[in-house]
């Protein structure tokens, strides 16, 4: 800190100055501790009147979108000048403020100056030509009560610009991974390209100083444990956590850290597992003690060692080949392998090896021998890495097959494997049709190995708001593949006994995991489970020309008898429902001709009227559509519907859970449970949400799908509510 703490300045208030406070802007004189500094890189406008200015690449103007507390960065432009100003009223400026300088999709901007068109293909050929510059956008500050935005500072961004760092990083990035941002073209060519020159000053500064701390802690603890050897070693343990805790200051110190308008926060570099391009980026202050600070790294290094320490046994950590691989033997194995094309772990490794090289290697000169992460023997199929993507998928397959032999083969005959796979999959087409690569590449790789497959669990394993999934529709779960050795006894199977066994085997499998309220989000990669335990235990299942089914084939069958089971319910349903499941499956809440409704109405034996009627269906000038459930009548009670139906009671259960929350639902459940002459209609309405999700998921309605997952994970606390407060919800002559 004290080598730095010049490079670091705090903000003192002048009236130049504005702020997204405005009554802080009088307090001249005031210091605030830099929480991190908002940049954006810049380019040669392509206008020829402004060619010699450079212009900002912003994806966003937006600093905070939290509601109440909007702030938001507004250009202000002088002929060909530009400067940004913070302004913290919500108003027309901060709708346009939210695209920055982009346009449209893509890597496509608009020059700030002229309004022209900034092509993919021209900022990579001047960022490629070293054109690639950066300007000052906005200083986050530690407020009393939170974060403050002020306008840019040329003193802070002259300090900024004239860093030198000590020394840089000379290990090139590898331009032909997908996953990295050197691979794109925007004159990224060695790893000190991803970081500013005041944050390399930085990481370089606490590299150097590593060494020297190495050697004071083994004089300090000779003087204490008066034992040389033992005070080496304790010295290079700690000095090795001096080293991860580098890396983590690293991971939040770099030109792709993104700032979060929802969280007024930066993210880390590694929010998810790539590194892709960053144009506006936050240069965190790691002497602010929030994230990306040392001391923060070293506090959460220490919390962990406090709660993993409590025992005198120690763990023993091995690395090899897992190919060949002994550490297996007589033990009980879970392991969470590579998946197949998704993400090429070694090249991002290379972003912590660097640093963590220097910093250690002369602690451990073995473990540090190459120039960068070996990558050549990685079980994935990395097409850059192979001629082409049959190649890759050959050595994922046979790489994959013999690390799960060698598992299979040593592991503890008496237990189970469990092997994890976490991910998103992909489809790419075949000449049969869409194919699961990954999926069903791994699935082939377990079953060559001599395993099958006892069952597939999908377990809750990623925590809800962490990064990756803020936005996106990221996995919840991880599916867990149970797996023994296959026994060789095992008959041939005929595609015609695989159907039978799918189709007495999948629903009583599943009936048990509804019982235990499993999500439908998760049902499908359960299902896979029974079914692929058939074709993995069978010494082959032949199709009718005698061929082999092949894993894809029997994933097919799996899918049409779960698709079966989950259409079970629709005999139990009423007549209204029925004919919403049909039209909604067909149309969702689209706009349709009354004759689309009219045929499917005499189908179910209903009117179009009555199902208008029953409030489920609109009905005007000809035309006709599902009414949305935000579009619901506010004032419906169920006790008082003389047309109430499946579909209905669902619709309004997930307002109510979406709107009220968990309690205000469990009231309406408990409603609906004790209806006079309806029966209990809640049981239908869970299995309708199962189909409905089905459905959505299938069809790539996210949202809606989410709806429907969010009322059948929440149920169990719904039934609790409901039976706990039953007597304060509503009264029995009420309902009777």
């Amino acid at each position: 800190k004290k080598e730095l703490r010049n490079f670091y300045p705090d903000l003192t208030i002048d009236h130049d100055l504005t702020c997204s406070e405005s009554n802080l802007e009088s307090a001249k004189g005031t210091k605030y501790k830099v929480i991190a500094w908002i940049w954006a890189r810049t380019i040669k406008s392509p206008s020829p009147s402004f060619n010699s200015i450079y212009v900002p690449l912003v994806s966003t103007f937006v600093l905070s979108s939290k509601p109440g507390k909007e702030v938001f960065i507004k250009p202000k432009i002088i002929k060909n000048y530009y400067t940004f100003e913070v302004k913290s009223e919500k108003s027309n400026d901060y709708a346009i403020a939210k695209n920055g300088t982009k346009y449209g999709k893509g890597s496509n901007f608009k020059c700030l100056l002229s309004g022209d068109l900034i092509s993919p293909k021209y900022i990579k050929n001047e960022s490629m030509n070293g054109r690639l510059r950066k300007r000052l956008l906005a200083i986050v500050v530690a407020g009393p009560n939170g974060r403050i935005f002020f306008s840019p500072n040329k003193y802070h961004e002259e300090i900024a610009l004239s860093c030198i760092p000590k020394w840089k990083l000379t290990e090139n990035m590898n331009r032909k991974s997908k996953d990295l941002v050197s691979g794109r073209g925007y004159g990224f060519l060695t790893w000190s390209d991803l970081f500013t020159e005041r944050q390399l000053l930085c990481l370089t500064t606490f590299s150097e100083l590593i060494k020297k701390t190495n050697k004071k802690i083994v004089n300090d603890a000779i003087s204490v444990f008066k034992d040389e050897s033992f005070s080496l070693e304790y010295a290079n343990a700690i000095t090795t956590y001096l080293a991860i805790a580098i890396n983590k200051v690293a991971d939040y110190n770099s030109s792709l850290v993104i700032w979060s308008p929802s969280r007024s926060q930066a993210k880390t570099t590694f929010s998810r597992q790539a590194l892709p391009m960053v144009w506006d980026f936050a240069e965190v202050n790691p002497f602010a003690e929030s994230a990306g600070d040392f001391s923060i790294s070293i506090k959460g290094i220490c919390r962990v060692l406090r709660n993993m320490c409590s025992t005198d046994k120690a763990g023993n950590v091995s690395q090899a080949n897992a190919t060949i691989q002994l550490i297996s033997e007589n033990k009980i194995v879970s392991t969470d392998p590579p998946y197949y094309d998704n993400i090429c772990y070694s090249d991002l490794s290379d972003f912590f090896y660097v640093w963590v090289k220097r910093n250690l290697n002369f602690i451990y000169p073995e473990l540090f021998k190459t120039i960068l992460v070996p990558k050549s023997d990685e079980i994935v199929a990395t097409s850059y890495r192979h001629p082409n993507k049959i190649e890759a998928k050959k050595f994922f397959l046979n790489g994959m097959s013999a690390a799960i032999s060698q598992i299979a083969d040593h592991s503890h005959p008496a237990f189970p494997i469990t092997i994890y796979y976490a991910f998103k999959q992909s489809e790419s087409k075949s000449d049969i049709g869409l194919e699961s690569t990954g999926w069903e590449t791994f699935l082939n790789a377990v079953i060559n190995s001599g395993l099958s497959i006892e069952g597939t669990w999908p377990i809750r394993t990623e925590r809800e708001k962490r990064s990756l999934s803020i936005g996106n529709n990221a996995l919840a779960s991880s599916v867990i593949l149970v797996c023994r050795k296959r026994r060789v006894s095992e008959k041939l199977l005929s595609r015609k006994d695989l159907r039978r066994k799918l189709r007495n085997e999948i629903p009583l499998f599943l009936n048990e995991l509804e019982k235990t309220n499993i999500a439908p989000v998760d049902i499908a990669q359960a299902a896979i489970g029974p079914g692929i335990s058939i074709y993995s235990k069978a010494k082959a299942i032949l199709n009718p020309d005698d061929s082999k089914m092949s894993v894809r084939e029997a994933l097919i069958e799996i899918n049409s008898a779960l698709d079966e089971y989950l259409s079970k319910d629709d005999l139990k349903l009423d007549m209204d429902t029925s004919f919403a499941l049909t039209f909604f499956e067909s149309f969702g809440y689209s706009e349709r001709p009354f004759g689309d409704a009219e045929g499917l109405a005499k189908a179910r034996n209903v009117s179009v009227e009555g199902i208008v009627r029953a409030g489920i269906l609109k009905s005007v000038g000809g035309k006709v559509n599902l009414i949305k459930r935000k579009n619901l009548p506010q004032d419906w009670d169920p006790l008082k519907d003389d047309r109430l139906c499946i579909w209905e009671a669902t619709q309004y259960l997930i307002r109510t859970l979406e709107t009220e929350g968990e309690l205000g639902a469990s009231k309406l459940l408990y409603k609906l449970k004790n209806i006079f002459g309806k029966g209990d209609l809640t049981s239908n309405c869970r299995s309708l949400a199962y189909r409905l999700y089905n459905h959505c998921e299938k069809n790539k309605k996210a949202d809606e799908a989410r709806s429907y997952n969010n009322l059948i994970t929440s149920w169990p606390e719904l039934e609790k509510l409901s039976y706990e407060k039953s007597k304060s919800f509503v009264s029995q002559k009420e309902i009777f």
